[in-house]
C-alpha cells in the first residue's frame, strides 16, 4: 500500500519468492491491475488488501487505478497511451520498474502483463478492471483465460459483483445462496459436462456453442462444483442481489 519504502524491484522480488512456502520455485499469485474501468473502488481495495500477492502488476491506465488506490506494484507495463503522467511519474520516482511498449504492437497491454506475471513465476492470476468499456477488449480480455491455461495458469477476471474464469477439468465454486452461475462454451461445443450444487444439475451433459443452456444458473448453498470432459467452458459467478441485467 502507499507509504512503503522505495526499494529496488529485483530485491522486492527476490524477497517476495525467499518468503513464499515451497522456495521461488512454488507457484505464485499475481494481481494485476488492467485500464478498464473499475466497477467499485471498495470492493477492488477488498480485493487488494484480502490477497497475499507476491507480485503485483498495473497495466498503462491501471497505474492511475493503483496510485488512487494507494496500491504500490511491482512493475507498470503498456505503451502509457491511457495512463496519468502523474501515476507513472509517481511510481517511476519510488523504483517501480515501468516497461514502456509501442501503441503499434500486436498484443494488448493485458496480453503482455499476463505473459510477464507466468514469465515470473505466476500461476494463479487475478485480473482486475478488465471488463465492460468496449466489448471487444472486454471479449479478448475473457479469452485471455485460455491463453493463460495454455501457459500453465489460471486466470480469474475480478469486476465489481462477477468472477469470470475458465473451468480446466473441474473447477470448485464458492459463494453465497442465490449467487448466479452462468456457463458459456467458447471455441467449440463442450461435452461430459458435470454440475453439483447448482440449481439446474448436468449429468454427463453437453453445451453447444452459441446456445443459452448454460446461462444464469444459482448456487444452492455456499458450494458447488463443475467438471468439463471436453472443450472450453467459461464460468461466470455474479454475487447474490446484484443480479445481471437480461435481455
Amino acid at each position: 500500500m502507499r507509504g512503503e519504502p522505495a526499494t529496488d524491484p529485483t530485491d522486492r522480488q527476490q524477497g517476495r519468492e525467499a518468503a513464499r512456502p515451497g522456495g521461488a520455485d512454488a507457484p505464485g499469485r499475481a494481481l494485476i491491475i488492467a485500464g478498464g474501468g473499475l466497477a467499485d473502488d471498495a470492493r477492488a481495495a477488498a480485493l487488494i488488501l484480502e490477497g497475499s500477492w507476491d507480485m503485483v502488476v498495473c497495466v498503462d491506465g491501471g497505474a492511475s487505478h493503483a496510485a488512487r488506490l494507494g496500491v504500490r506494484p511491482d512493475v507498470v507495463i503498456g505503451d502509457l497511451d491511457s495512463a496519468e503522467e502523474g501515476a507513472v511519474a509517481y511510481f517511476r520516482g519510488a523504483g517501480v520498474e515501468i516497461l514502456t511498449h509501442p501503441v503499434e504492437k500486436d498484443k494488448t497491454d493485458l496480453d503482455l502483463a499476463v505473459e510477464y506475471a507466468v514469465a515470473h513465476g505466476a500461476r494463479d492470476i487475478t485480473v482486475i478492471a478488465a471488463t465492460g468499456g468496449r466489448p471487444d477488449h472486454t471479449l479478448a480480455n475473457v479469452l485471455l483465460t485460455i491463453k493463460a491455461a495454455s501457459l500453465g495458469a489460471d486466470l480469474l477476471l475480478a469486476d465489481g459483483a462477477s468472477m469470470v474464469r475458465l473451468v480446466r477439468g473441474g473447477v470448485a465454486i464458492t459463494g453465497e445462496p442465490g449467487d448466479f452461475v452462468s456457463l458459456i462454451p467458447v471455441g467449440g461445443d463442450a461435452r461430459g459436462i458435470h454440475t453439483e450444487g447448482l440449481r439446474y444439475e448436468l449429468r454427463d451433459g453437453e453445451l453447444r456453442i452459441g446456445e443459452t443452456l448454460g446461462m444464469s444458473n444459482e448456487l444452492l448453498d455456499t458450494r458447488g462444483h463443475v467438471r468439463v470432459g471436453s472443450g472450453h467452458v467459461i464460468l461466470v459467478q455474479t454475487q447474490r442481489g446484484r443480479r445481471p441485467a437480461r435481455s
